[in-house]
């Protein structure tokens, strides 16, 4: 059986065995929008692998047993069965899929060891009465097939995360059935990343776009460990009707240990825009639409450099994407 679905190669039938971010992901690159190249680890994969490993009906009496309301009991419980996964064994067809997999994308790439992002993408996540972004585990700057087969096995580890485990306690999913997709992406090196959403998300109005950005890798927004600067954009004009340049301690970079870190931002740059203006309006003139089960172009037009060939998906939305600046 196949485990491996491609960006370019999903239809609506993989929706439920890729996650969100994976399904955002093939629809966004299917409709022509500069995705970097990647594939889905199909939920299917992950099951099959624990059922193989005989962990099945361990890993759902552990979490069964355990009482959401006793913090140290949630602890040990999860601390288990992250060591559980992160140490069984892959079958051995599925460990070649994704092998072979990681090969074809650093052919495409032209980059022997291209530097991957390794998501979570559970099929939990995004549920119209729930959503579970924050609560599982992603990694960036990857490479190596080895790394990334033991990084694949820490995204399934992630759904049994503290935060996970009592979040799915209290919106009352069961475990049973439980599975996670994970993305392996090519990754960009940003000047400066964040979030755009295709209409305004305090007042619903589709005339224009948000965006939310910072300095370095997305991370850092995302986790909020940082105010990012602030722009509303109108749709038609291209013109930035309200800004808000927030003060900016913090930013992920690529070090030279070719190790994505967390590091301090420049005092020049902690109260400058990390985008202009220029760029902004070619970011907003090629954003699209993205609403439940369709997305429609804002305008006929894709992005060019810095952007072309950075922009993702986001996390928590059909209506959000995740806005990479060019490369530093």
């Amino acid at each position: 059986m196949n485990h491996i679905v491609w960006f370019e190669q999903y239809t609506e039938a993989h929706r439920c065995d890729v996650g969100g971010k994976n399904a955002s992901l093939g629809e966004l690159t299917c409709a022509g929008l500069p995705v970097p190249p990647g594939f889905a680890v199909t939920a299917t994969a992950y099951a099959q692998a624990r059922d193989a490993a005989g962990l099945t009906a361990e890993l759902a009496g552990l979490i069964a047993a355990v009482d959401p309301g006793q913090s140290r009991q949630v602890s040990e419980a999860g601390r288990k069965a992250r060591e559980m996964v992160t140490s069984m064994p892959l079958p051995r067809t599925l460990e070649d899929q994704v092998r072979e997999a990681y090969v074809a994308l650093c052919e495409r790439c032209g980059v022997t060891d291209v530097p991957v992002a390794v998501r979570s993408s559970a099929t939990c996540e995004d549920l119209p009465d729930a959503s579970f972004a924050g609560e599982h585990d992603s990694f960036l700057w990857v490479r190596g097939a080895d790394e990334v087969l033991s990084h694949l096995r820490r995204c399934w580890a992630s759904l049994f995360t503290d935060r996970a485990i009592c979040y799915r306690r209290h919106q009352g999913y069961a475990e049973a059935g439980l599975a996670m997709s994970v993305v392996v992406q090519k990754m960009v090196q940003p000047r400066a990343a964040g979030v755009a959403f295709t209409l305004n998300p305090q007042d619903g109005d589709r005339s224009q776009v948000a965006i939310d950005a910072s300095w370095g890798f997305g991370e850092a927004v995302v986790s909020g460990e940082v105010n990012p600067d602030n722009f509303l954009v109108d749709k038609v004009l291209g013109e930035v009707g309200r800004r808000t340049v927030s003060h900016k301690e913090v930013e992920y970079r690529l070090t030279d240990g070719d190790r994505v870190e967390r590091t301090t931002i420049d005092e020049d740059r902690q109260d400058v825009p990390c985008l202009t203006d220029a760029e902004i309006k070619e970011f907003c003139t090629g954003t699209y639409d993205v609403t439940t089960g369709t997305i429609s172009k804002i305008e006929n037009k894709k992005l060019s450099p810095p952007f072309g060939d950075v922009l993702v998906p986001g996390t928590s939305n059909t209506v959000s994407v995740t806005l990479k600046g060019s490369g530093s």
